[in-house]
């Protein structure tokens, strides 16, 4: 096993083949189908059970993605993750390599889906009869303390927040932390739990809680380890951005905006989005709505550089119109 071909296998490979095989007509094969051909890798009997949550959650993930889900595969997924998070927080030394997009991904489609459950769940006009007989049978599927729950049993398991603090304390960048003695995977996992945290807490409302939850990453340092993720550095930044602005703390909302919309800028113009055009330019947008909404409600503030489009937006807003304040 090497990382080179982990790299090439999740973030090329797989795409490949889902667009070759598999569509919403199309699903992949179930794990039970392929169950026999994973053995225990201790006994060599069995099925590798690590492996094969680690398969339907990425099978699920395109399913979700391409196909018509109902309440009861939200339900299954559910059962997937809890089996796949408490393999890993049972295991001190998880015998598997990820990286750190894949680690990402997991975390952050964890979160995705309790945020399209809970938004399913909350719309009576959505779910249909069997649906609902689902939900009344499963009150205790992706409920948000129990998401928050497996979030920071990672964070606690990889003892992330005391190595981040520890490196910061000796002038070292989060991404040349010593991990020789550190499971990478149960790192990966802790660090992204963080950001997801971060994430999850913003969805709830609590924003000193969001914002909390990252007070061990410097935001504002130019080699810290979730840059390496473009996902990762798009979404801390705009829930940041928006907690700083519901709680009022103008200032702090203009320069996290600010910075993250200039960066997407220079990444589409350098051309170095690397097909993540789409994903980003929504999350500018989104970011530039609120940068504006931030400027109006902080008179005087002056802008450390010049942001694209910005100028365009407080023109509309300078009568104050309330209406477009909504909108945006």
């Amino acid at each position: 096993r090497v990382q080179s071909e982990v790299d090439a296998l999740y973030g090329a490979k797989f795409q490949e083949l889902c667009k070759a095989y598999y569509n919403d007509k199309t699903p992949w094969p179930a794990p039970e189908t392929i169950a026999s051909l994973t053995p225990d890798p201790l006994t060599g009997k069995g099925s590798d059970e690590l492996f094969l949550c680690f398969y339907k959650e990425m099978v699920d993930r395109h399913y979700f993605a391409n196909g018509r889900p109902t309440a009861q595969d939200s339900v299954v997924v559910w059962k997937n993750y809890i089996k796949l998070f408490d393999l890993l927080l049972a295991d001190e030394n998880v015998d598997m390599i990820m990286n750190e997009q894949w680690a990402f991904d997991l975390i952050h489609e964890f979160i995705y889906s309790f945020q399209g459950f809970s938004q399913f769940r909350s719309d009576p006009t959505k779910p249909s009869e069997e649906d609902i007989e689902v939900l009344r049978a499963n009150p205790d599927v992706w409920t948000a303390h129990k998401v928050a729950y497996y979030l920071r049993k990672f964070i606690d398991k990889s003892n992330v927040e005391s190595l981040l603090s520890e490196a910061r304390n000796n002038g070292v960048s989060s991404r040349d932390i010593d991990l020789t003695n550190q499971n990478k995977l149960l790192f990966d996992l802790g660090y992204f739990s963080m950001f997801g945290l971060n994430r999850l807490e913003c969805l709830l409302g609590d924003y000193h809680a969001s914002l909390s939850a990252i007070s061990a990453i410097d935001l504002r340092s130019s080699g810290d380890y979730y840059q390496n993720v473009l996902g990762c550095y798009l979404n801390v930044f705009y829930h940041s951005g928006f907690a700083y602005l519901m709680m009022m703390r103008f200032k702090d909302a203009i320069r996290t905006l600010t910075h993250i919309v200039c960066h997407i800028h220079r990444l589409n113009k350098m051309g170095a989005l690397r097909g993540e055009e789409s994903g980003a330019k929504k999350v500018m947008e989104r970011c530039s709505s609120l940068l504006t909404i931030a400027v109006v409600l902080s008179p005087g503030t002056k802008l450390a550089v010049d942001v694209p489009g910005l100028h365009k937006e407080l023109n509309r807003l300078s009568a104050m119109d309330s209406t477009l304040i909504i909108d945006l």
